[in-house]
């Protein structure tokens, strides 16, 4: 009743059943294998919608008796098929999207975003992300980038800044948005003092772009006069000397004095001659009136009187 097995009873006890492993990940499919004494090799990678690393197809079906230590080939995924992304820039909204769907890609995984460019006209593609040339799965997500058109700087207020000093003004136009242009030029004024603004080249108030450059005129102060040296009038007759001044934008006082002089010569000047004055300064000219001239002539006269009386005297004397 007990006797021996046969061969064939112990041959079908040594066979395995082999599991089903289409759909499982390489490495628990290599653990179904080892419980069961069997072996797992990868024949191949496939492409498919299946996740990378998933068994797709065995070799050995399911369910089929084999022996201990049997090597059961397997087929698994690569992942899904790769698409390389061609370029749509320059192509409409609705062209680019179809072009994107032609290459491979779904409706639902295509996002659609804008974005400026100063290169591509607004309302057409500028680029996608994954940028073109990149190989990618099918069910990737897709972003398409739509032109918005050049993006125009914001506009700003110039600030006033005319009587402000030059570091000053710097500072506010900074603040407001705006680049320094620098002094344009200078100019005298007797409204503002040295160093302040006297004009601006773009008027406080205008709104310009954001950045554009403002320039101004700068106050040197007041204008200083215009300077002449006092001509060389001593000796001259009064009406030369009031030519000579006349020359130069000067004026001139008339002051009378007793000099040795003929009557009418300059005798001397104040501020004295080579001085540098003010155009319009009145210059004093100290004019002679000859007296001193005409006493020194009757004390000669007087003399030579003296000398023929005495001579006569003499004479008198004599006779």
């Amino acid at each position: 009743m007990f006797g021996k097995r046969s061969d064939s009873q112990i041959s079908v006890s040594n066979e395995i059943e082999v599991p089903n492993l289409v759909g499982q990940p390489q490495n628990v499919a290599e653990t179904m294998c080892e419980k069961k004494q069997l072996k797992l090799e990868v024949e191949s990678e496939k492409a498919s919608d299946k996740a990378a690393g998933t068994i797709i197809e065995q070799k050995t079906k399911a369910g089929k008796k084999v022996k201990k230590n049997t090597v059961i080939k397997v087929v698994i995924s690569s992942g899904p098929e790769k698409i390389m992304i061609q370029s749509v820039e320059g192509m409409n909204e609705d062209a680019a999207k179809k072009a994107l769907i032609k290459q491979g890609f779904t409706s639902k995984n295509i996002t659609v975003t804008s974005e400026y460019s100063s290169d591509v006209e607004s309302g057409k593609a500028t680029r996608t992300d994954p940028a073109e040339g990149t190989e990618v799965s099918a069910d990737s997500k897709i972003t398409l980038y739509i032109s918005k058109g050049e993006k125009q700087p914001d506009k700003v207020s110039v600030p006033p800044i005319v009587g402000m000093y030059v570091n000053d003004a710097v500072s506010t136009l900074s603040a407001s948005g705006l680049s320094d242009g620098g002094t344009s030029s200078e100019e005298y004024s007797d409204d503002y003092a040295e160093g302040m603004i006297i004009r601006q080249s773009t008027d406080a108030g205008t709104k310009v772009a954001e950045g554009t450059s403002v320039s101004y005129v700068v106050s040197k102060g007041p204008k200083p006069a215009d300077q002449v040296k006092v001509p060389t009038l001593t000796g001259k007759t009064l009406g030369d000397a009031i030519s000579a001044l006349n020359a130069r934008n000067l004026t001139y006082t008339e002051v009378d004095i007793d000099s040795a002089e003929p009557s009418g010569k300059v005798v001397k000047v104040d501020p004295g001659e080579g001085t540098s004055v003010d155009v319009g300064t009145a210059i004093t000219l100290y004019v002679s009136n000859g007296s001193q001239a005409s006493s020194g002539s009757d004390s000669n006269n007087s003399g030579s009187n003296n000398s023929g009386n005495n001579s006569n005297n003499g004479n008198n004397t004599g006779n």
